[in-house]
């Protein structure tokens, strides 16, 4: 059970950086960009703070 949990987790982690790395890619503007990674990096808290 808990080996299938984990699997599940990094599947989702995997998919979510896939994610991430598709927006970085769109966004060619370097302060949309840094926003996008701010969101990744805070997307655990579920807030996006504008900046």
């Amino acid at each position: 059970m808990s080996v299938y949990k984990k699997k599940k987790h990094t599947q989702i982690c995997i998919h979510v950086s896939a994610h991430w790395n598709h927006v970085l890619e769109k966004e060619k503007e370097p302060h949309r960009r840094n926003q996008a990674r701010k969101h990744m990096i805070i997307g655990g808290q579920q807030q996006h703070r504008e900046i």
